[in-house]
């Protein structure tokens, strides 16, 4: 099955451009693919922040990773 491509429109990249949220709910509002909508993000000079940034900022479960408290 050959790959169809779907041309970004001047809303599309003003959506992205003024979206404001995660990468996932601006592909999902765009209805693109996760990958594409980081790589035209990151060509217009607007990347999203990486997993390992996202991953970092995330707050702890339990105070003490190591040990959970029971």
């Amino acid at each position: 099955m050959p790959l169809k491509k779907k041309a970004w429109s001047e809303g599309d990249i003003e959506r992205l451009k003024g979206s404001g949220v995660s990468a996932v709910r601006a592909s999902i509002a765009l209805k693109r693919s996760l990958v594409v909508t980081k790589r035209k993000a990151s060509q217009l000079g607007f990347p999203f922040r990486t997993d390992a940034e996202l991953r970092k900022d995330r707050h702890p479960i339990f105070e003490d990773a190591a040990s959970p408290r029971h």
